[in-house]
């Protein structure tokens, strides 16, 4: 009987009878059916060289399809996106259903107001401001730069950077007019027990020509508008503000248009304030310190600043200048770009 009956007649193992030695060896040798020298490599097939590169070009199929499905998508939306109308494009004045053929651009001129505690306060209710707002309504814009305190040498530093500030975003509009109104912190009389904002009358002149040269440099197209520091009702015994101080500064402003020479002269112009709140031209022996009550209801209670009818009486005062000297900028000579209401336009 055979020791192993899987082995092959062929290749029958020796019998009991044969040498031991020969009979182990070939024992071993057949029961190992692997060879010493295969790859390993090769034990897996799936594994092998030639698998993996048959896997690739499934795999950069796989990658281009991820690829094109979010390019497909980001297409998607962003036709998605431009297909959706903007909401401010609904609007009838932004959009090609115009009412006016200005209808593309509403920028307004500007009307800038500079100067010290006087320009500030103009923006109440009753203010000239407020005044010449109401009058040049959607016609130009109304600016207001004023600060408490201010002379001429704070406002020489500040007049660059202010007037920069306030040019009109659209290239169709422009700084038209610059009102200045600068002077009653100058004539501050000067006392070295306290601080004063008092500035030497020539300094206040050259300030001033130095202001409207800036304006000037920055916005050639502006017409300039100086007012004459406006008298005061504080009485005789207070010499911070006295009016024959403060008439030594009106008179300043007065003579520059004789002063400035160049290609802007024709552009700037003085208003005299003592004459639009005195209501007529001043006379040689005029002393508001004088007059008691008379001008009491044109100044607030600290008798420097103006009241309402103050106020008005300036308003008035600078609309009229506007209209004698630059027609072109009275209210009545300014069209607007805002169109007529709709329904106003369907009844005519």
């Amino acid at each position: 009987m055979k020791r192993f009956s899987r082995v092959p007649a062929s290749a029958a193992a020796p019998t009991d009878d044969d040498d031991p030695a020969a009979a182990a060896t070939a024992v071993s040798i057949r029961l190992d059916p692997i060879r010493l020298d295969t790859p390993l490599l090769a034990l897996d097939p799936r594994d092998s060289l030639e698998a993996k590169t048959e896997k690739l070009p499934m795999r950069c199929l796989r990658t281009a399809a991820v690829v094109l499905i979010i390019i497909a998508w980001s297409a998607a939306v962003f036709v998605l996106g431009m297909a959706v109308p903007d909401s401010s494009a609904l609007h009838p004045l932004a959009s090609g259903r115009t009412r006016s053929s200005n209808a593309g651009d509403l920028a307004l001129d500007h009307l800038v107001l500079f100067g010290d505690s006087l320009v500030q306060r103009s923006v109440g209710t009753s203010g000239f401001a407020s005044i010449l707002q109401q009058e040049y309504v959607s016609k130009m814009d109304i600016l207001v730069r004023g600060f408490s305190e201010f002379n001429t040498r704070d406002a020489l530093e500040l007049v660059k950077p202010t007037i920069k500030s306030v040019f009109p975003v659209s290239p169709k509009a422009k700084i038209a007019l610059v009102v200045i109104l600068l002077g009653s912190t100058d004539a501050m009389v000067e006392d070295p027990s306290r601080p004063s904002g008092h500035v030497p009358v020539d300094e206040y002149r050259q300030n001033l020509i130095s202001i409207l040269e800036t304006i000037h440099d920055l916005s050639r197209l502006t017409r300039l508008l100086l007012i004459a520091p406006p008298f005061t009702m504080t009485p005789p015994s207070d010499n911070s503000h006295s009016n024959t101080r403060v008439n030594l500064y009106r008179e300043i402003c007065l003579q520059l248009p004789n002063r400035v020479k160049g290609e802007w002269a024709s552009n700037f112009t003085v208003l005299d304030s003592w004459e639009a709140l005195y209501g007529a031209p001043i006379p040689a022996s005029f002393a508001p310190e004088s007059l008691g009550s008379a001008f009491a209801d044109i100044f607030d209670p600290d008798k420097l600043h103006l009241s309402h009818k103050g106020n008005e009486l300036l308003g008035k005062a600078i609309s009229s200048k506007i209209r004698q000297e630059w027609p072109d900028l009275a209210a009545s000579a300014i069209t607007g770009p805002y169109p007529l209401a709709q329904w106003l336009q369907q009844s005519q």
